[in-house]
């Protein structure tokens, strides 16, 4: 997915665990063709030849479809640009308030909503992934292509070998002047060569667009009757294009080489293949006695070396030539050749096991390990609560102390050019310059690795007016960043505690901050917002950049609101791409059907509730990025949200949110540009009020909250706007997910209620 960034020549990448998925559903399929071949045993060779090679066909198609289908694309995955510098801390309280952000206390105890399996996948029926490791994916595809070159090896092995008779043979001369009405043998005329080869070898012919009949020396004295015989027969698998399909089954075996029914299918094909040459000789003459004793007299007379038994196609083989002497012999025998009609039964099984095992047959997924989240608030499990006790109602949101004037809560503000007297340490410095930073970044000895605030001492605090705090950045390649430990003294967290190496976690009586070194994952109540700065990773400590606790942070776990936007009317439903624009290919269908389900669906859910809605598109129309943006900026009091669904790595999956970047509202600090710095606030409160409620209620992965610079949404500042990208069509659990009607319903369900939440914020 890409509302704005223009399509791109697609760089494949192989996909592992679809490719191992492709070969466990075509494997099922290649039991179901093996069973139904069982079934038909009693029909003729010609009929069970033509299920055969259906299985084969449909085996291989499903596994390259499955795997071309899986490639990434990402030229069409959303990439948004480079964000700019810093931008000043907005002034006053901030944009979220408790009841947008799903309080961690409200998830299950122990339970990852990033790892757990969507509820509404098991009611629609679909099944649970195989999630394996990485290596032990990357085993499994070693030792399948170990395999295949093997059994190519050993074909390529056969091809040597009969290269080698063809370079020792020599042309048949004057063999056919006994038959002059050779041509009238049925399929004479597909053969371009005819040679002689050296010492006893049977009968055969081989080629696909050049053709060869190779007969043994000795067939210059055989007698006209013999002859016709032996020609008929191997002209015979040149009509029903035996040697195509017989280069068809090596590939088809060297795909499925672990599969032991692939190996009996193929073998049975070869004997069904030869009893329907049989049968074709069988109805240009009566003397099915002469023709079965020339069977046994070429099998036991010309042998046929193992070596060439891949490439070509003989009269005679030992190891079905009893299954095709009773079979000649036999009157009762079904000697009907494959006609239209009977390609229809097979197909249309073949067709109905394909659909079954795609969307029903479990799915292979590399296993990958989830960012870490924040621990919930209280470990029920540790101090022995009922863990199904109704989750507590959120307390209220951090505040500073009352007698903060909320003008003076950064003093002095951080802005590109800061008036503070903070002592700042030189770009090229990566540790504080003041001592008393250096010492606020370490832990005293003795000391355990956990600061608290007691009750006593809150209740011993002098009530006299505090000081403005007197933040104190530091420089590190450019960018300003400030300690954790500052911001547990501003905010006042109960606790600041390392739970894992290099994972620092703030906590308060209903906010759990995470925040790693080096990572640019911030976890606020286990909801992944993306750092615009990363936490530098030298540091004892991490830190967080200006202006991600003044754009990211500081909005996600303060109440209050900046000034405008307060009163929502009306919400803007954009369904992506659409008419020619189709967007991103999944296994079932394309972006722009799925965008537009969902947008109908969110619209009954929302009118539903008495708010008035518009659709940029109410059908499977093109509309240029400017008129959608257009549209939205014709309305008041509205907001608007861009549906789409992504396409990149098969092995990624889950939702993720995108608002406007700050970048546009960095250029000073000047009152024109006030509004457009509160238009950001808001659609980052938009965009965390739809995904938080998405995560609580549907328990998918979480990708994370980001800015970005999309023309869609950064275009009119006069609407806070996001993109909602609801899934990954490249994964293959997830591509099926999309698909159905009620997981697009769940969405739209919790769409529609992180945008009430929003609502009513805003209202407060």
């Amino acid at each position: 997915m890409n509302a704005d960034l223009p399509s791109a020549f697609p760089t494949a990448a192989f996909p592992t665990a679809t490719f191992l998925t492709a070969l466990l559903h075509t494997s099922l399929l290649v039991g179901a063709g093996w069973l139904f071949l069982l079934i038909q045993r009693k029909a003729s060779a010609a009929r069970r030849s033509l299920t055969c090679r259906l299985t084969m066909a449909a085996a291989l198609i499903l596994t390259t479809f499955q795997v071309i289908a899986a490639i990434p694309f990402p030229a069409l995955s959303a990439t948004p640009s480079t964000p700019a510098a810093a931008a000043s801390l907005p002034q006053g309280s901030g944009l979220i308030t408790g009841s947008i952000l799903t309080n961690p206390a409200a998830l299950e105890p122990g339970k990852n909503p990033s790892s757990a399996v969507p509820e509404i996948a098991r009611k629609a029926g679909i099944p649970h992934q195989l999630n394996l490791p990485a290596t032990a994916t990357l085993t499994l595809v070693t030792l399948w292509l170990v395999g295949a070159l093997a059994v190519l090896m050993l074909w390529a092995a056969s091809l040597h070998h009969r290269h080698r008779l063809l370079i020792g043979s020599k042309p048949a001369g004057d063999i056919f002047q006994s038959l002059p009405d050779r041509a009238g043998i049925p399929g004479w005329a597909l053969v371009n060569d005819v040679r002689l080869l050296p010492g006893s070898f049977t009968p055969c012919v081989w080629g696909i667009r050049k053709t060869t009949l190779a007969l043994p020396a000795s067939a210059t004295a055989w007698p006209p009757g013999k002859l016709r015989l032996v020609l008929a027969h191997e002209c015979a698998h040149l009509l029903r294009r035996d040697p195509l399909w017989q280069m068809i089954a090596r590939f088809f075996l060297a795909i499925f080489w672990f599969h032991p029914l692939a190996w009996n299918l193929a073998r049975r094909a070869r004997a069904a293949d030869e009893q329907a040459a049989d049968d074709r000789v069988l109805t240009t003459t009566t003397d099915a006695p002469s023709y079965a004793a020339l069977l046994v007299e070429c099998a036991r007379q010309f042998p046929l070396p193992r070596t060439t038994h891949a490439t070509i196609t003989a009269m005679a083989n030992s190891a079905s030539l009893t299954n095709r002497v009773e079979a000649i012999l036999s009157p009762a025998t079904d000697r009907r050749t494959a006609s239209p009609r009977s390609f229809l039964t097979p197909a249309a099984f073949l067709l109905a096991i394909a659909s079954a095992v795609v969307s029903q047959a479990p799915a292979i997924a590399t296993a990958a390990t989830s960012s870490p989240l924040p621990e919930t608030l209280t470990d029920r499990n540790a101090a022995g609560k009922d863990n199904t006790a109704p989750p507590p109602e959120p307390a209220p949101a951090l505040q500073p102390p009352d007698n903060y004037e909320p003008s003076k809560l950064f003093d002095p503000p951080i802005s590109p050019t800061p008036e503070s007297s903070a002592k700042t340490a030189p770009a090229d410095q990566t540790s504080p310059a003041d001592p008393s930073i250096a010492n606020e970044g370490k832990i005293a000895e003795g000391s355990e690795k956990t600061e608290q605030i007691t009750e006593q001492e809150q209740e011993t605090a002098s009530p006299e007016p505090r000081k403005p705090f007197n933040w104190q950045p530091v420089k590190i390649g450019g960018v300003e960043y400030l300690s954790i430990g500052q911001l547990k003294d501003f905010y006042h967290f109960k606790n600041l505690s390392e739970e894992e190496a290099g994972n620092w976690v703030l906590r308060s009586n209903n906010t759990v901050v995470k925040l790693k070194a080096g990572s640019s994952d911030l976890f606020v109540n286990n909801v992944k917002f993306k750092l615009r700065h990363p936490a530098p990773a030298s540091e004892e400590r991490p830190m967080i950049s200006r202006h991600d606790l003044g754009y990211i942070l500081d909005p996600a776990i303060r109440p209050g609101s900046l000034k405008g936007y307060d009163r929502v009317t009306t919400v803007i439903i954009d369904a992506g791409h659409g008419g020619m624009d189709s967007g991103a290919m999944g296994l079932r269908g394309k972006e722009s059907t799925y965008t537009l389900d969902t947008a109908l669906r969110l619209q009954r859910r929302l009118e539903e509730a008495g708010l008035k809605t518009i659709l940029t598109r109410p059908d499977d129309s093109f509309l240029p990025l400017y008129e959608r943006a257009a549209l939205a900026a014709e309305q008041a009091d509205a907001i608007f949200i861009t549906l789409h669904f992504g396409h990149g790595a098969p092995g990624e999956k889950g939702i993720q949110t995108y608002y406007p970047d700050a970048a546009d509202t960095e250029k000073s600090d000047a009152p024109e540009d006030a509004e457009r710095l509160a238009y950001h606030g808001v659609s980052l409160g938009l965009a965390t009020a739809v995904h938080a409620n998405l995560l609580y209620k549907l328990r998918c992965q979480d990708r994370g909250i980001r800015s970005a610079r999309y023309k869609l949404i950064t275009s009119r500042p006069g609407t806070p706007s996001i993109m909602f990208e609801g899934g990954n069509l490249a994964h293959p659990e997830e591509a099926i997910l999309i698909d159905t009607e009620a997981y697009r319903q769940s969405l739209a369900e919790a769409i529609a209620g992180g945008i009430h939440n929003y609502i009513r914020s805003r209202a407060q």
